[in-house]
């Protein structure tokens, strides 16, 4: 019922009351008058007490605690509060002003401006020695791929190629939050199991550049991803198509593969430029805050018995991939650089390039 209806039948009533008339026969004229939108007798009744006292008016009270509590005083009260436990309840503020909780919600939200939020997750706790890498990494970038006010070298971009490497399970789970359920009222929550440490996983070693992938090498169930691996089927097949030429700028991390003395020789032969990745950085890697996930969302729902069922699947998706979205990843690393700058080397809350459909993934 709205609220001008809700004035018109106080007012009726108020009317009736003075003629004489009784609460029943209000009653019965108003459903006679309103049908179902006549309100309850109960209500008409309370409504005939308030017209005999002091205060004869029709509109509605005004809600909420008086404005005169949100006083200088107990605004600094919450203040101080907050600062000293910032994880404290609207509850446990209003026991401690001994103020209502909606009027020391009303301060938070109206006077402070302030929210309550959950806390976010972050890959590692960063000591000030790995912050430090990851500003000298930035900086680094920031001097190789960005002119002096800023802007993107396209044609150096472009020479940068990333290597990494990644495990997709023989059946990829979806997230918690993908697999919410509509439910009615009293429904049961859905399950989802976790995943068991024992079920079946493949290993495959991506290369990729501005253009799209220019190598997927998949690892055969019981080997070992080493060295000697690392070099025969990843940097030979790369340095027999001419790679190191067309893009001089390699990015790998520093796990043990990549930092031996074999691969070190191998890459001094081959010339490259090495970009080594700082420890603990999914955020500053390509592959880590853009491919892999990308990836791995168009595997959910599907079960691979072998390797090669799943690396036909793999082929399938990154072929699917634009090469548009290769290219934005890699602006995007320059916008993260700059962002971890900002933040001198912790972790930031960056941007996530989306991948769209087209072109097919070049053969070595």
């Amino acid at each position: 019922m709205n609220y001008q209806l809700r004035k018109e039948y106080r007012s009726f009533i108020k009317l009736s009351k003075f003629s004489g008339k009784s609460a029943k026969t209000i009653f019965e004229q108003l459903s006679q008058a309103l049908g179902d939108q006549c309100p309850a007798f109960s209500t008409i009744c309370r409504w005939f007490k308030v017209f005999e006292g002091p205060h004869h008016s029709v509109a509605d009270k005004a809600r909420g605690a008086p404005r005169s509590v949100c006083t200088d005083v107990n605004i600094e009260l919450i203040r101080d509060s907050i600062r000293e436990n910032p994880r404290i309840t609207v509850r446990q503020l209003a026991d401690e002003v001994d103020l209502s909780k909606s009027v020391v919600h009303r301060i938070l939200i109206e006077k402070l401006k302030m929210k309550k939020i959950c806390a976010r997750w972050v890959p590692h706790s960063l000591t000030d020695e790995q912050k430090d890498k990851r500003v000298a990494f930035c900086q680094h970038m920031l001097n190789m791929f960005c002119d002096n006010d800023g802007n993107v070298l396209e044609d150096c971009i472009e020479g940068l190629v990333v290597e990494d490497e990644t495990w997709v399970y023989s059946y990829t789970m979806d997230t918690r939050e993908r697999s919410k359920e509509w439910v009615g009222r009293g429904g049961s929550r859905p399950t989802k199991p976790r995943r068991q440490q024992h079920d079946t996983k493949f290993m495959f070693a991506f290369v990729f550049c501005c253009d799209g992938v220019l190598l997927s090498k998949s690892l055969q169930p019981g080997c070992t991803f080493n060295s000697e691996f690392y070099c025969s089927e990843v940097l030979e097949p790369l340095a027999d198509a001419g790679v190191p030429e067309e893009y001089p700028f390699y990015m790998q991390d520093n796990a043990r593969p990549h930092t031996s003395n074999l691969t070190k020789r191998r890459f001094a032969e081959l010339g490259y430029d090495l970009i080594v990745m700082p420890p603990y950085s999914p955020d500053l890697t390509p592959a880590d805050f853009w491919f892999f996930p990308c990836l791995k969302s168009e595997l959910v729902g599907q079960k691979f018995v072998t390797l090669q069922a799943c690396a036909t699947a793999v082929s399938k998706v990154v072929r699917s991939i634009e090469r548009e979205a290769f290219h934005q990843s890699f602006l995007s690393l320059i916008q993260r650089c700059q962002l971890c700058l900002n933040k001198n080397g912790d972790y930031f809350e960056g941007l996530r390039p989306r991948p769209a459909l087209a072109l097919p993934v070049p053969e070595l």
